[in-house]
């Protein structure tokens, strides 16, 4: 039962790109839309730390590590990092049809 959670870490590292990125690019073009949008972010995240402890599946220290390195890993995803290069190519075969799509960093 105790484990650093993976639920945990993912919410924060989405929480962490979604601040830096409305930090840096000012993506709604108001200081106060981006602000929010980064609190509702950590709020979510929060959230689901709770969330997982409230249904008994992680103990706090389970909660605060997942937080930290789920944090750190989504701000180191972005520190020195260039825009991706996202190629998107048609698929198919005798039963398929589709789209596979790749990003490089």
């Amino acid at each position: 039962q105790s484990f650093w959670g993976t639920h945990v870490s993912n919410a924060f590292a989405g929480a962490a790109l979604i601040c830096m990125h409305h930090d840096a690019l000012d993506l709604y073009g108001n200081e106060v839309a981006d602000g929010m949008a980064c609190g509702t972010a950590l709020g979510a995240a929060v959230a689901t730390g709770l969330f997982r402890m409230m249904a008994d599946h992680h103990y706090i220290t389970d909660v605060m590590s997942a937080a930290v390195v789920g944090s750190l890993t989504g701000i180191l995803v972005l520190e020195g990092s260039e825009p991706p290069t996202i190629v998107v190519l048609p698929m198919g075969g005798p039963d398929t049809v589709g789209l596979s799509a790749t990003a490089i960093w």
